[in-house]
């Protein structure tokens, strides 16, 4: 038998039984049966829809569809912990355990505003052109480039230090205003502000025995640990600064610091008279 007819024939009864339960669906119009080329005309418009309702179920299935992902939540729920964020325009953010901020993932080009819930450290970017604004449940901080801490005691009395440049504080229930300088700092209590120790970033690192650094620049993270550790002195080349780094640091000398660092990242180190040099 010519294998050709045999294909055919395959083909025929294939066709056949594909019309017959198309017909008993009532999928096939009323009328004469149709020839070859409306089968396959049928079966291409099957196959059209099957994956029409394949990518239909699969963005309703995947939750980043719908989703706002312009809108990011970062939180950090570990105890005795400090998470590193460095955000787009090149701001820091230092949160303390129990604390979260949302922000856009996209600034607008008037204002970088983020949501605060819980203590942080902020070393904001300068950017005479785009204030950042810390909102809180209390009060909304407005600053273009400084440095500063947020901090909710266990009494819930809110508190603001800054540590270098100048800040505005705006209370959300009576609408009064206080400006903040660098040593200077408040606490409000009772919808109203009141005069309260200066907080340095010092004490505030000295809070936790952990910081965790999830892809950060190199720079930002050795700045971080020679506040954090007493004794360290951790310097880098130029070439290495911009390099990103995932870790986590709980107490360890400034050389097994280093170790880590070099491991990671397959740099070199050197130490000399007290300090350590990063260099590629």
């Amino acid at each position: 038998m010519n294998p050709n007819n045999t294909h055919n024939s395959n083909t025929n009864k294939a066709w056949e039984r594909l019309h017959s339960r198309l017909d008993a669906e009532g999928l096939i119009p009323d009328g004469p049966a149709p020839k070859k080329n409306v089968f396959k005309y049928t079966i291409a418009t099957a196959a059209a829809v099957i994956v029409l309702i394949s990518l239909i179920l699969n963005l309703l299935t995947n939750t980043n569809f719908y989703k706002d992902n312009s809108i990011i939540k970062l939180s950090n729920k570990e105890e005795q912990a400090i998470s590193v964020t460095t955000l787009k325009d090149g701001s820091t953010v230092y949160m303390a355990s129990k604390t979260s901020i949302t922000f856009s993932k996209k600034f607008s080009k008037t204002n970088r505003k983020i949501l605060l819930q819980g203590d942080a450290y902020f070393d904001i970017k300068n950017n005479q052109n785009s204030p950042f604004i810390v909102d809180t449940p209390n009060f909304t901080i407005t600053v273009l480039g400084t440095s500063f801490i947020v901090n909710y005691d266990t009494k819930g009395t809110p508190a603001v230090s800054v540590e270098s440049g100048k800040v505005s504080i705006t209370l959300k229930t009576t609408g009064e205003e206080k400006t903040l300088t660098a040593g200077e700092s408040t606490s409000i209590k009772e919808q109203r502000f009141t005069i309260n120790n200066s907080q340095t970033s010092n004490s505030f690192f000295t809070k936790t025995n952990k910081l965790h650094f999830k892809d950060q620049i190199l720079k930002d993270v050795v700045k971080v640990l020679n506040k954090k550790y007493s004794g360290s002195s951790i310097i880098l080349s130029p070439t290495a600064e911009q390099r990103i780094i995932t870790a986590t640091f709980s107490g360890e000398s400034p050389d097994s610091m280093a170790q880590m660092i070099c491991i990671a990242l397959g740099l070199k180190y050197i130490e000399q008279e007290g300090t350590i040099s990063i260099y590629e």
